[in-house]
């Protein structure tokens, strides 16, 4: 009477094709820094563009700020829309409005408000009737730069997403 069953080398072979195919869907799982980069890009456009839709409207006066600590962003509301110099804090019970960081494959890498530069902590200031002009750049990449995607607000108050620069 013979036995059956397996041999050590085919049991090899089966964890061998067994580990490559559990590899590639394993990467084809994880998030590319491009997919990283353009939902952050258009969920970062979406937000601005509401922003500067509610201050266009009156109902209440934004400013968008980026952190210089970590690798993210806030919007900040005005304690009293008439007076010149406001205090600005952070938005409150609004969860769409709330503090936000980078995945951290993503980052802000510049950003100018009517052609000049916005450091971090620097207010970009949603008003009524005047729709700011701002350019964001964001990068992806942990080590360096493999994509960009720009954020441009534009003079009818949309915002809008470019690849690149």
């Amino acid at each position: 009477m013979q036995q059956r069953g397996f041999t050590l080398i085919e049991m090899l072979v089966v964890l061998v094709i067994i580990g490559i195919l559990s590899t590639a869907v394993a990467l084809s799982i994880s998030p590319s820094p491009r997919r990283l980069l353009d939902a952050e890009a258009v969920r970062l456009a979406s937000l601005l563009e509401s922003a500067n839709a509610e201050a266009l409207a009156g109902q209440r006066r934004l400013a968008w700020t980026m952190h210089e600590h970590d690798n993210g962003y806030d919007f900040l509301l005005a304690d009293d829309a008439l007076t010149t110099t406001p205090r600005w804090l952070p938005v409150g019970m609004d969860d769409r409005f709330r503090s936000r960081r980078l995945d951290d494959e993503v980052r802000i890498s510049h950003v100018e408000v009517d052609g000049q530069a916005l450091a971090a902590g620097e207010l970009l200031i949603f008003r009524r009737g005047d729709p700011p002009l701002f350019r964001i750049i964001l990068s992806a990449g942990k080590d360096r730069t493999v994509a960009t995607s720009t954020v441009l607000g534009l003079p009818s108050g949309r915002v809008t997403v470019t690849d690149g620069k």
